[in-house]
């Protein structure tokens, strides 16, 4: 036998239970209503508990004891009823009926498992039922399975089910769901999601709710979201010094958590740091765990053991329920009286008084525990059962009444008075309300009047009244805003003079619509127009109607309203301005509802998709391009953040593939609740194959139609940052400006073809060719640094580009020079890679070309100094701190001064000099000679307008021209422009030319030497004997000067071949008219022996070496002759 136990604390039930009943079987779920009882269920039975009665709860079509349910569970539906989940479906029993019978409302017997487990009461969606982990949803009138799966797979063994907001929560065991209710929408909350942040696995154990925090309990943790379902915290039961199995999570009436184990119960709190703690609270005084149900609702918190009995810790007071009371009449005429009011604060038995009008005057007493009361031979008739309960605390009662009839077979002198009393009560309530109905009468016309003046506040309506016969107007309540009435000219007659306010537009309805109701054509009518009222238009809607007539059917009298419709007519030419726009836009527009299904589309969603209207309404939204969990993701930002844009990949109607440029956003009401989700897209394939196109050209090299520098970066780039081992071979053709020069563009474009064309069939597959640029080309070789493999893909490139080239009627024949790199043997970036590559190819030229070179860390460090170098003298032309120092000449027979040679001096980071052996030929390869030579020339000419003023000073100097600058077709005129801006005469400036410049293309330089030599400056051929000069083409340049190598005057004082090929150049030179200078004369033997070879100037260290100017000045104020 299994007891009920009371706990009080304030109370003896304290310690001794005032009551304790028995029952058949263990109670497995507890429920309470809103008249403060309890509601016990049994696997057999259901009892309503009073805190010291109980009644069994009957149920309706159950005619045998075999055909009773069994029960599973209980959930109260609001106020309204108390379900019962049993296996034959659920009953229901409305917390406002006097009877205690529960009839059935959903069955679920067509089930292949009718036990009905649990029952959910979502807020906006259909009953939930569950069924042996299988979902029921009501539709109809009917149970019926709810199949949920997730990336098409069942989700299975529900074992957790609870409404929470607009969302159902689930779980299996594993993972955690959210489902609007309706199908179209199911998450799971441990991955990305647009309901929450991203969960933890695991089994969910119960969820509780306060305004601001939502709780889910695990087995193993308690995790707290925000109201925006935002991840707050983590925290594991073990921390808690929680170990056993929890049960229940509820929130308190005071806000306080507790937590239900099967061996305790717990309340939790927060400490200052914002972490929970544990407590165990008070221990309970009758009954022991372990427990199943810690039932918290109101003001009850009730305790559930295993065993099946229970504990009431707290329960509502006595004075906050309400009295039940039941008269129920039998056909035999017994009545049987039951009432009871839930009481579980008392120290003694509740104390009640009853009555039954009109046959008892007295009250009579009873207490508790009730016992329902029967009374027989009542006479028929109406009674009324008055019942009161004594509240001691209060001192005061609450009462209940309730009316029964008794009506027994036979007719008796009891029913022949009863005729005679009721016949005379209704000829007195007969009189009675004769007299009061004019007096009603009067009191509704007169609340019809204030009533009707109320409406016409109101709504803002204007009442006018037409006598026809003597056309007057009437009119009641005139707008203030607008006091003048419309003038139609035919229920005011107009003058000549007279304008009407109606507008143009309108009169000529307005007009034709009162000539009918006058005339008698029509009864009533309504119309729309607008009046003048000041400045403004005012849109006024007019009904009409006709309400009196003469015998003949003349009408006599029309009324009717005017109302101010301005506002409604803007709005609603906004309302249209809005939907013909986003009806007629460009872009497709879709509108879901919260759940993410279509509402609404418009014209270009029909025409961009393919579907119709009537397809798409009501489905949700989906990209099946894509897997699910894009999708939930797109949801979650749209419901967290408010909106999500991007680009995403669709099908038509057709199965054609779109791409589109999508945009959603959030529509939300006043209180912020997301009402509408609003998508934008426009198609946008066309635009990205065009873009897709034009990257394609971007990437391409017009003339070859290989892959360009560009592509080659990113594609190098991403080798890189992939870590994928490679090889980069690059290599440019020797001498192809020769050839482009020399036979012209489109020769050299059409050669660059062929190479392409050859260079495409070598290598494996996966290696790609690209043209950097000019004759500048790149393989990528991927997944391979074999030397040997590598090896024999340059020389294959070397050998192919060597075979001889026929082009319009030329045989071409070039050689290329290649610079290998390995990733990550040589550099780990793109830049680095490439730019080490170029080095290495640099040395591949200086070896002769035609060639192939591997990097290794020696060229790393002359290209880490050549560099340098450069940035040296870029930095120095840039700032202009290139200095100019000048070596004499001397004239051998006077032994003066017979001109000067400029020569630029660059100084390094320290003020030391850098060797012009250096940075010549690195300004010669990098072009910087053009404006390192223009800084010298221009500072020769300044430097030599003050030389000029001096007495014994040279009349000349000499500039040395470089290679680059002679092939330049406008050097002359652009000397010349300097010499004018300088303000140098050219008679005091002397060019001196290599023989390797003039002699690589005598045809040129002949024609450039000439337009120097016209100008008037001087002109001298630089380092003789060194070059291989034609006498037939000496003869014919225009030189003034023949300058004799260093290399011959160093060894003319003991070898006697130099001394006569020093000889032999004089003399030639002289033969053709020309002057000598010897470099490099650092001896007075030398001198001696020059002086009789008849050499007219020497100039080298044993007259003067190279000086700044100030120290060339210096030089000439004490200059005396040499030999002297």
């Amino acid at each position: 036998m299994f007891s009920l136990a009371l706990f009080n604390p304030t109370c003896q039930a304290h310690d001794n239970p005032h009551v304790t009943q028995q029952i058949s079987a263990p109670i497995i779920d507890i429920e309470t209503g809103p008249r403060g009882f309890i509601w016990l269920a049994t696997s057999q039975a259901l009892y309503r508990f009073d805190g010291s009665t109980l009644r069994e709860v009957q149920f309706s079509n159950v005619l045998q004891p075999q055909d009773l349910p069994q029960l599973h569970c209980l959930t109260r539906r609001k106020n309204d009823a108390l379900l019962i989940g049993s296996d034959k479906g659920i009953y229901q029993l409305p917390f406002a009926s006097s009877a205690l019978e529960a009839s059935m409302r959903l069955s679920s017997e067509h089930l292949l498992d009718a036990r009905i487990h649990q029952i959910a009461m979502p807020q906006s969606t259909p009953l939930l039922a569950v069924n042996k982990h299988t979902l029921l949803v009501e539709h109809q009138g009917e149970l019926l399975p709810q199949p949920l799966q997730y990336d098409d797979e069942p989700i299975r063994n529900l074992h957790f089910v609870k409404p929470v907001g607009d969302w159902t929560w689930l779980g299996d065991g594993k993972q955690v769901y959210v489902w609007d209710g309706l199908g179209s929408n199911l998450f799971k909350l441990t991955i990305d999601n647009p309901v929450t942040e991203k969960l933890p696995p695991g089994q969910l154990v119960d969820i509780a709710e306060t305004d601001h925090v939502l709780y889910l309990l695990y087995t193993d943790k308690l995790v707290r979201l925000d109201q925006r379902y935002r991840l707050i915290d983590e925290t594991p039961l073990t921390n808690l010094g929680i170990a056993d199995l929890p049960l229940q999570l509820n929130v308190m009436p005071s806000g306080e958590l507790k937590l239900l184990t099967q061996a305790k119960l717990y309340e939790l709190s927060l400490t200052p740091s914002g972490q929970f703690s544990a407590t165990q609270t008070a221990r309970t005084k009758h009954i022991k765990g372990p427990w199943s149900q810690h039932y918290v609702s109101g003001q009850f918190e009730i305790l559930l053991n295993t065993k099946g009995y229970i504990e009431v810790l707290h329960a509502p007071p006595t004075s906050d329920n309400a009295l039940w009371v039941s008269a129920e009449a039998a056909p035999s005429g017994q009545v049987n009286i039951d009432y009871a009011i839930a009481s579980f604060d008392l120290e003694q038995p509740q104390m009640f008084e009853y009555r039954i009008e009109p046959l008892q005057t007295t009250w009579q007493k009873t207490f508790q525990p009730l016992q329902t009361l029967s009374l027989k031979n009542l006479e028929d008739g109406q009674y009324t059962l008055d019942v009161r309960a004594y509240l001691p605390e209060q001192d005061s009662w609450v009462s209940a009444s309730q009316s029964f009839t008794v009506k027994a077979n036979g007719f008796t002198a009891m029913h022949y008075l009863s005729m005679i009393i009721v016949l005379l009560a209704l000829a007195i309530l007969f009189i009675f309300l004769l007299l009061k109905r004019k007096a009603r009468a009067y009191h509704k016309l007169t609340e019809a009047h204030t009533s009707l003046h109320q409406l016409l506040n109101g709504t803002q309506q204007q009442v006018w009244h037409w006598n026809l016969v003597n056309s007057e107007v009437e009119r009641v309540h005139i707008w203030s805003h607008c006091p003048h009435f419309p003038l139609d000219g035919v229920r005011f007659g107009l003058g000549q003079s007279d304008q009407s306010n109606v507008h143009p537009d309108d009169i000529g309805e307005l007009t034709a619509a009162l000539e009918q109701v006058k005339s008698g054509h029509i009864s009533h009518y309504q119309c729309t127009y607008r009046i003048k009222n000041g400045q403004q238009w005012l849109w006024v809607l007019e009904r009409g109607e006709l309400v009196a007539a003469e015998t003949s059917g003349k009408p006599i009298k029309v009324q009717g309203t005017l109302s101010d419709i301005s506002d409604i007519i803007n709005s609603d030419e906004r309302i249209d301005m809005l939907a013909t726009s986003l009806t007629n836009i460009s872009d497709g527009i879709c509108i879901f509802d919260r759940f993410f299904r279509k509402r609404e589309i418009n014209t270009a969603y029909e025409r961009i998709t393919g579907y119709q209207r009537e397809q798409v309404i009501g489905q949700a939204f989906a990209l099946p391009h894509y897997d699910r969990d894009f999708t939930d993701q797109i949801k979650h930002t749209v419901l967290r953040e408010g909106s999500w844009s991007g680009e995403v990949t669709d099908f038509n109607a057709d199965g054609a593939e779109l791409l589109l440029e999508l945009t959603l956003d959030a529509v939300r009401n006043d209180s912020g609740e997301i009402k509408l989700i609003v998508a934008s897209f426009s198609d946008i394939t066309e635009r990205r194959n065009t873009e897709n196109e034009l990257r394609r050209l971007s990437n391409t090299d017009s003339l070859t139609g290989l892959p360009n520098r560009s592509y080659f970066q990113v594609s190098h780039s991403n080798l890189v940052r992939k870590r994928v081992a490679h090889a980069l071979l690059l290599f440019d053709l020797d001498d192809f400006k020769r050839i482009n020069d020399s036979l012209g563009h489109e020769v050299g474009d059409e050669l660059l073809c062929r190479v392409a064309d050859r260079l495409a069939e070598l290598g494996r597959r996966q290696d790609t060719l690209y043209r950097l640029g000019g004759d500048e080309f790149g393989i990528l070789i991927e997944d391979n640094t074999d030397i040997n493999v590598i090896s024999t893909i340059a020389q294959q490139v070397n050998t192919e580009i060597a075979k001889a080239y026929r082009i319009k009627g030329h045989e071409i024949a070039l050689g290329s020079s290649i610079g290998i790199v390995l990733y990550p043997h040589d550099a780990h970036t793109s830049q680095e890679l490439l730019q080490k590559a170029d080095t290495a190819m640099y040395h591949a030229k200086q070896r002769g070309g035609n060639c192939y070179q591997f990097f290794n860390a020696s060229m790393n460090e002359n290209a880490i100094q050549r560099l340098v170098l450069e940035s040296q003298v870029r930095h120095a032309i840039r700032t202009h701190q290139v200095e100019v120092y000048y070596q004499p000449k001397m004239e051998i027979a006077t032994g003066h001064i017979s001109g000067i040679e400029a020569l630029a001096r660059i100084r390094d980071e320290y003020g030391q000099f850098i060797s012009p052996a250096q940075f010549i030929p690195l300004c010669e390869e990098t072009g910087l000679i053009i404006p390192l030579s223009e800084q010298v020339l221009r500072t020769a000419c300044r430097d030599m307008r003050q030389l000029l003023t001096l007495q014994g000073a040279p009349r000349s100097v000499a500039i040395n021209l470089s290679a680059r600058q002679f092939t330049q077709s406008s050097l002359a005129l652009f000397i010349e422009q300097v010499l004018q801006e300088e303000e140098m005469h050219p008679r005091h400036i002397e060019f001196e030319i290599t023989e390797g410049m003039v002699m690589s293309d005598p045809e040129r330089a002949i024609a450039m030497l000439e337009n120097l030599a016209d100008m008037g400056v001087q002109l001298a051929l630089d380092d003789f004997g060194t070059g291989y000069s034609s006498l037939a083409y000496l003869k014919r340049f225009p030189m003034h000067t023949l300058k004799i190598d260093k290399e011959f005057v160093d060894d003319i004082t003991f070898d006697e071949r130099d001394r006569k090929m020093v000889e032999s150049i004089i003399g030639m030179a002289h033969n053709l008219g020309l002057k000598v200078v010897a470099e490099g004369v650092e001896e007075k033997a030398q001198l001696d022996i020059l002086e009789q070879l008849q050499c007219e100037y020497i100039q080298g260290f044993y007259f003067a070496k190279p000086m700044s100017a100030e120290a060339l000045i210096e030089f000439i104020t004490k200059q005396q002759p040499a030999y002297s």
